[in-house]
């Protein structure tokens, strides 16, 4: 019986036979969340009125890239025979790629023209 680990069993219960989950493993996430205030605002601040179509593209990129990043992903393992490295390093550059975005986008300027 899995314990709140994660896959990890509950305490009393691991016969030591199967590994143990790495403790941090969802650090990734937890920090990548601290990204999404900024991203929502950034959208609103951007899109104003049409600020949800803003974000819904926003959020439709981001699920088409994470569902076809399972195929590239194992491309890319076959490619490598099982090495995990190009991937992270593909994936640091990926947000490396849209930290430097970030910086050129302009919020004080929305899409919508403003109407005299």
């Amino acid at each position: 019986m899995p314990g709140l680990g994660g896959g990890n069993p509950a305490p009393g219960q691991d016969d030591g036979r199967r590994p143990r989950a790495p403790p941090g493993r969802g650090d990734p996430g937890f920090f990548n969340d601290f990204v999404m205030p900024a991203a929502w605002a950034g959208t609103m601040d951007v899109g104003g009125r049409y600020s949800g179509t803003v974000s819904g593209v926003m959020n439709m990129m981001g699920s088409v890239a994470g569902a076809s990043s399972v195929i590239v992903v194992g491309y890319l393992l076959t490619w490598t025979q099982g090495n995990w490295t190009l991937t992270f390093l593909i994936s640091a550059a990926i947000y490396a790629a849209g930290a430097l975005c970030w910086l050129f986008l302009d919020s004080h300027t929305p899409l919508e023209r403003a109407t005299a």
